[in-house]
């Protein structure tokens, strides 16, 4: 999304597009402040009304899965999202988010007993979920989802309304059992939404993330790190405040290599300090980009999966396994849909919730 730095943000080139058009790239310049999710969602939507007034189909592309299943279901923002932060650096500001279940639970009751009482004490997401909508709104979590669940009643309103007496939408979507399952769902889908989750086996994608950092060091990340490095001085120079807890700023690959091209700029270190300084570089860069696509897999497991599974969604979630791959290009024909039963037990799926083990399907 952000205007320049293709390396940084792995942008898909002009050839890779094929003229399909894609949206959303290129919209935010680095002396803009980085967007909030709210100004993604207000872009985002108007983007998909207007593709679907065309007739056509979009296709969301991603990335940030906070920001994805914000435009996936409604009323999903509970905190101000100008707070939101990824989920290690808040248990770094709030530590009791690290904490047990029980620990947690126990800081939930004494903000907001109401809520504690609502969860059993081995739902650690839920709980935990509760005290972030404390911490970053200061308001009980009970009250928060006491707001929520009147929007969900409008919207269960004009939900059946839209839908025949036979349950199913006109956009193919199945109605809940009753209104006040719709009440009691944490999140609405937006949208009829089919799923693809392109999954690869730990050993693999380790192999491939290690091999993209050395890629990008190769196609010039640290011209484009040097030129962020030099907005960000011209822009406090200005007197211009700088947030580099967001945005672009906390992009994987900048800061890491921050040190190692001062150094440079300097001249004091040896070459083999230097290179030595590279190297400490590329292996934080590997590590925390290690670390980032087992946040996004944990993700889709305990909050994108639960999410789906309580609107009845759960089969819209198509696991993409890597073995299907052929040449390089993916044949839809040569694809054979298996239940998640016998995808687990042969392909090792990632998806493992038994709550819905018998829903999810994968392809292989």
């Amino acid at each position: 999304m952000y205007k320049g730095l293709p390396i940084a943000t792995n942008k898909i080139s002009l050839e890779e597009r094929k003229s399909i058009p894609h949206h959303l790239l290129d919209s935010i310049r680095l002396d803009d402040g980085p967007w909030t999710v709210s100004q993604f969602l207000h872009r985002a939507n108007n983007i998909i009304d207007e593709i679907r007034l065309k007739g056509r189909l979009p296709i969301l592309v991603g990335g940030t899965h906070y920001y994805t299943q914000s435009l996936l279901f409604e009323d999903f923002l509970l905190e101000d999202d100008s707070s939101h932060m990824p989920a290690e650096e808040m248990e770094v500001k709030w530590p009791i988010l690290a904490a047990s279940s029980e620990d947690m639970l126990e800081e939930l009751k004494r903000v907001d007993p109401v809520m504690a009482k609502t969860w059993h004490p081995n739902d650690n997401r839920k709980i935990r979920r509760s005290l972030e909508i404390w911490l970053t709104k200061g308001q009980k979590p009970s009250e928060v989802y006491e707001e929520q669940k009147e929007k969900q009643k409008q919207h269960s309103v004009a939900d059946i309304a839209r839908r025949g007496n036979d349950g199913i939408s006109q956009d193919g979507g199945c109605m809940a059992e009753d209104q006040d399952s719709v009440v009691d769902r944490p999140n609405v889908l937006q949208y009829d939404p089919l799923i693809l989750w392109t999954h690869a086996s730990p050993a693999t994608l380790q192999s491939r993330l290690n091999r993209r950092i050395q890629t990008m060091l190769d196609q010039g990340l640290l011209s484009e790190v040097e030129a962020m490095y030099q907005s960000l001085q011209s822009q406090e120079s200005a007197g211009k405040g700088v947030d580099q807890s967001r945005g672009i700023w906390v992009a994987i690959g900048y800061k890491e290599f921050i040190p190692y091209l001062l150094a440079i700029q300097n001249g004091e270190p040896t070459q083999k300090q230097l290179e030595k300084m590279k190297q400490e570089a590329i292996e934080k860069t590997q590590i925390r980009t290690r670390q980032y696509a087992r946040n996004q897999i944990r993700w889709i497991r305990t909050q994108l999966l639960p999410a789906l599974s309580d609107n009845g969604a759960a089969k819209r979630l198509f696991c993409w396994m890597d073995r299907i791959f052929r040449s390089g290009q993916p044949t839809l024909r040569r694809l054979r849909i298996a239940s998640h039963q016998h995808s687990c037990s042969a392909l090792s799926c990632p998806i493992h919730e038994r709550s819905v083990q018998r829903q999810a399907i994968c392809f292989r």
